[in-house]
C-alpha cells in the first residue's frame, strides 16, 4: 500500500498491470521530513479540534506531494469537521483516485455527501467502501442511515401539495448520522 500509488478515478480494484503502469514518485528526503512534519502537526490538531490549523498544515504538505492519499484523507476530515464537505468530497474523490483499493476514500465520500443531503451518493460511495471492506460497521451504519434517508425522501415526495412543495422537505436526521458518534469525523484521523 504505497502513498504515491496512482490509479484511474472511481475504481474498485487496481489489477497487476495498473500497479506496474504507475511508479512511486520519488521524493527528495529533506521535502519528504517536511511533509511528515506538518502532517504529524495536522494530527495534533485534529486531536485538539484545532481544525483550521490541520487544514493549513495539510494545505502546506499536499503543495509539497499532491500524490499522497493520505494528506487528501486527513485534509477531507478536517474540512468535514470545518462542515467545508463539498471540498471534503472532492478530497475523498482524490483518495480513491490514488488507493482504489482501501475504503477510506469511499467513507469519507459517504460522509460529506451524507451531510450535503446527498443520500443516494452516500449510500454508493458506502456502498462502494464495502465492497473492499464488507465486515465494517461503520461503512455499515452509513450505508443504511442513507438508505433510510433515501427511501423517506421518496415517500415525502409523493406525497407533494398542491403548491409542488413536497411534504416534511428539510427533514433532518438527530446527532451525526452516516456512521458517525455525534456528527464529528476528527476521530478518524488517528485510526486511518
Amino acid at each position: 500500500m504505497a502513498d504515491k500509488t496512482k490509479t484511474a478515478p472511481n475504481t474498485t480494484a487496481t489489477t497487476d498491470s495498473e500497479k506496474k503502469k504507475y511508479k512511486p514518485v520519488k521524493i527528495d528526503p529533506r521535502i519528504e521530513a517536511k511533509i511528515n512534519e506538518l502532517r504529524r502537526k495536522a494530527k495534533e490538531h485534529l486531536s485538539l479540534k484545532q481544525f483550521d490549523e490541520a487544514l493549513h498544515c495539510l494545505d502546506i504538505a499536499i503543495d509539497l506531494h499532491s500524490t499522497s492519499y493520505k494528506l487528501y484523507r486527513m485534509r477531507s476530515i478536517a474540512l468535514s469537521c470545518l462542515q467545508q464537505y463539498e471540498r471534503a468530497a472532492v478530497d475523498a474523490d482524490r483518495v480513491v483516485e490514488l488507493a482504489p483499493h482501501i475504503m477510506d476514500g469511499h467513507y469519507h465520500k459517504g460522509f460529506a455527501l451524507f451531510h450535503l443531503k446527498d443520500y443516494a451518493g452516500a449510500a454508493h460511495a458506502f456502498q462502494q467502501g464495502l465492497k473492499l471492506n464488507p465486515t465494517d460497521k461503520t461503512l455499515r451504519q452509513g450505508f443504511w442511515d442513507a438508505i433510510a434517508l433515501v427511501s423517506q425522501n421518496r415517500t415525502d415526495s409523493a406525497l407533494v401539495t398542491g403548491t409542488g412543495e413536497a411534504a416534511g422537505a428539510g427533514t433532518t436526521t438527530s446527532g451525526g448520522g452516516a456512521g458517525t458518534k455525534g456528527g464529528t469525523d476528527a476521530g478518524a484521523a488517528a485510526g486511518h
